[in-house]
């Protein structure tokens, strides 16, 4: 016999100490419990079977100090600005100290060295005073231990913590419905048209990198310290327009044979990549010509023709703020997974499946926040199990009701008076969990307060 609906705990492992537990179920489509040489074992054979209560009150507890530990975890960006900036100039004083003392060092020893009244004795004691306290001086190091390293990033940084405040705060009224919770979180969503609005309303949910900036980048990294040389003496003899028209040939040059791989339009090609191309020639250059220097650009390049990919140019030609936006309210408001997702517009149909490059990674939701919405579904359910509540609970439920919304209509308050005093005999029961159950889909917001 298939099993469909199962729950169970062995009598001798069983104590329930809250009076106000109720039994749940544990559904289970098309479930069996099998045996041996594949035969069914009916439910009412297994020995030592008791049904098994849920504590809800317990079951709570648990959710919020779940939350409460992912709330721990959330440190204010300013709090890490202030941090890192303590530390870095605490770093910065401890090496002027450590020059300071050097230079005074040097000093010294080139006193020892030039005196005319000091003996060769003497100059090789001073001299070796100086050489022990100098490497005294060396062997002082930055603490390292309070560097924040590039690796320890913030605990949970992709989880937004509005939503998590909400679910606490829903679960601290008994509203277990985390569902409704986040949509009604991101219902916004679906007025967003381009990913600068996404960042605002929403900045936890990151997005894939522009194509037209990779795409720029694959371009730069094939170019040579050659060309920034004369970049360079350009740029010092302030000829703009020539500077202008040497990057701009340099570009074209470098899209004419990916142009011709695709099938592109060079014009076209070269519109899409052109501003991205050049703000990425002069970020590089101001690096070299301020920071690094120039003799950290490679002589030679492995890859002479940039490696563009197929997913680079497919992005490149989409609206990109379409897809991006299209594939996040899939994703959040349809609760379709990412690999499953297709993506269409007037040109092309593609599943996000086929994009690997790393640049274009969609975040999935959180798995922290499902489990959340997880667990409280078995509270809810639990909440709901008219069919094994006792009269308390039924009361409780009512209660409940009675000072949430449905309670502020006159006739749903009317209706939870007369069932909160009836004597919950058998025929009062079943319209009681009738009306229950539309109170349910009342706060759900299936049906509107007419329709109850």
């Amino acid at each position: 016999m298939k099993i469909t609906s199962l729950s169970y705990t062995v009598n001798n492992n069983y104590n329930v100490k809250n009076k106000k537990t109720v039994p749940v179920k544990y559904e289970a489509n098309n479930f069996a419990l099998s045996h041996k040489r594949d035969k069914f074992i009916t439910f009412g054979a297994l020995p030592n079977i008791k049904l098994k209560k849920f504590d809800i009150a317990a079951e709570k507890a648990k959710l919020l100090k779940q939350i409460d530990t992912i709330l721990q975890s959330d440190t204010p960006e300013t709090d890490l600005e202030d941090r890192l900036t303590d530390i870095i100039q605490k770093s910065l004083a401890r090496a002027r100290s450590i020059l300071k003392r050097k230079k005074v060092l040097l000093e010294e020893i080139q006193k020892v060295s030039e005196s005319k009244i000091l003996t060769k004795q003497q100059k090789s004691d001073r001299a070796r005073a100086i050489q022990k306290e100098w490497n005294l001086v060396n062997k002082i190091k930055i603490d390292k231990n309070n560097i924040v390293k590039p690796n320890q990033k913030q605990k949970d940084e992709n989880i937004d913590f509005r939503l998590i405040n909400r679910f606490r705060r829903a679960i601290s009224e008994d509203n277990f419905n985390l569902h409704s919770v986040f949509n009604d979180f991101y219902k916004e969503l679906e007025n967003i048209q381009t990913i600068e609005e996404l960042n605002k309303k929403y900045p936890k949910i990151k997005t894939p990198q522009n194509p037209a900036h990779i795409v720029a980048k694959k371009l730069e990294s094939s170019l040579t310290r050659d060309f920034y040389e004369k970049f360079n003496d350009l740029y010092d003899s302030g000829q703009d327009v020539l500077l202008f028209k040497y990057v701009d040939s340099k570009l074209k040059e470098l899209i004419k044979p990916i142009a011709q791989k695709y099938k592109l339009s060079e014009v076209s090609l070269y519109e899409k990549t052109a501003q991205s191309f050049n703000k990425r020639i002069i970020d590089r250059f101001a690096k070299a010509k301020v920071e690094v220097g120039f003799s950290f650009i490679p002589e030679q390049r492995k890859n002479k023709i940039a490696q563009i990919t197929d997913n680079d140019i497919k992005l490149l030609y989409t609206d990109f703020d379409d897809f991006v936006i299209s594939v996040i309210k899939k994703h959040y408001l349809n609760a379709q997974k990412l690999n499953e997702i297709q993506y269409t517009n007037a040109n092309q149909t593609f599943n996000i499946s086929s994009i690997h490059e790393p640049e274009y990674k969609f975040e999935k939701l959180p798995e922290k926040i499902k489990q959340l919405m997880v667990s409280s579904d078995a509270i809810e359910k639990a909440q709901r199990d008219y069919e094994h509540f006792n009269v308390e609970q039924f009361k409780e439920r009512l209660n409940y009701f009675a000072n949430k919304e449905p309670g502020n209509n006159e006739t749903i308050f009317e209706g939870i008076v007369a069932f909160d005093t009836c004597k919950f005999e058998k025929g009062d029961i079943d319209p009681l969990i009738k009306f229950l159950k539309e109170l349910d889909d009342l706060s759900d917001g299936k049906i509107s307060v007419e329709q109850a």
